[in-house]
């Protein structure tokens, strides 16, 4: 399975697509996902829940995901590293 790595203490950015182009993966960060608008299917850990516009999405490092998309959708994604953050909020 595919793993996504980030070296960013915070990277934020949004996507938007007609189609989910990556397959099922992992991260080595934690994910927080807005759903701007769309509708579709989140497949996590092995189920399924449809999403929605106005949704919010909490993936942690363990979790196994991917999207089906079934009406145009734009994700805001906030990706973050809790180790990176404490340390960081510690210097401050």
């Amino acid at each position: 399975m595919k793993r996504f790595n980030n070296f960013r203490l915070l990277n934020v950015f949004t996507l938007e697509l007609d189609k989910w182009e990556f397959e099922l993966h992992r991260h080595n960060f934690y994910e927080l996902i807005f759903v701007e608008r769309g509708s579709g299917v989140h497949l996590l850990n092995g189920l399924q829940f449809p999403y929605k516009k106005g949704d919010v999405l909490l993936l942690t490092p363990d979790d196994a995901h991917e999207f089906e998309i079934k009406k145009r959708t734009a994700f805001t994604y906030l990706k973050f590293d809790e180790k990176d953050t404490r340390a960081a909020i510690r210097r401050q």
